[in-house]
């Protein structure tokens, strides 16, 4: 009884409550389905958020000999790595500040994004996905874990694993916050493709304004 009570101590498990970290994760989640949305409603297919989705559109591309859509899927995926190398930098050498401060530059990436679509600018669709790829990338470092576990906050995959997990150990707590990270996902998603039907521009403005908010909130409420 004695080993079992100090293995018990040794090895807590993950924290149920919300102090706020989950609120947060659930709306970057949103954030990321809505700018996806706009990404792959606006260009061929590629995901701007989802690069498992990108490998296996790359794959195919390749195996197609499609090598300009090859080609833009693979710089994309480039993009992500550089955004979250450049976010985890950021956060290191800017301590407590680094948080809000990824948010606020997500925000101008998206701001960049959404001013190429400016009547009469004239870039080309692919070129205006590289500063929101970039985004979707930073975002990543702005949290890493929600509840004692690690989460991603631009995809979902891994949410639904662990909720799996969660519901075959009877993680009840775990498998609902797991499933509401999905869901805002996919809420966001839906909400991204809504806006563009106003346009490109409006829903890029709206991201970035929300990206904006965000890292207000993270830095007067830190999670």
């Amino acid at each position: 009884m004695r080993l079992h009570a100090r293995q018990t101590e040794a090895t807590p498990a993950p924290r149920v409550g919300d102090d706020g970290t989950t609120t947060l994760a659930l709306l970057l989640a949103g954030l990321a389905g809505w700018v996806d949305a706009i990404g792959v409603g606006s260009s061929n297919d590629v995901f701007l958020s989802f690069m498992s989705g990108n490998t296996t559109n790359l794959a195919l591309s390749l195996t197609h000999q499609d090598w300009a859509r090859a080609k833009t899927i693979g710089a994309a995926v480039a993009l992500f790595v550089a955004g979250v190398t450049f976010g985890e930098l950021v956060r290191r050498w800017t301590g407590r500040l680094g948080q809000p401060l990824v948010l606020w530059l997500e925000s101008f990436l998206l701001g960049a994004g959404a001013a190429f679509h400016w009547p009469g600018i004239g870039v080309q669709v692919s070129n205006t996905l590289w500063p929101l790829v970039f985004a979707m990338g930073l975002q990543n470092t702005s949290m890493r874990r929600v509840g004692g576990i690690n989460v991603g906050l631009t995809y979902v995959t891994g949410a639904l694993v662990q909720a799996g997990r969660a519901l075959a150990g009877r993680g009840g707590g775990t498998a609902m916050r797991s499933l509401a990270l999905w869901l805002s996902l996919a809420i966001g998603a839906g909400l991204g493709a809504i806006s563009l039907w106003i346009s490109a521009l409006a829903a890029l403005a709206a991201a970035a304004a929300a990206a904006a908010t965000l890292g207000i909130i993270m830095a007067l409420v830190p999670p």
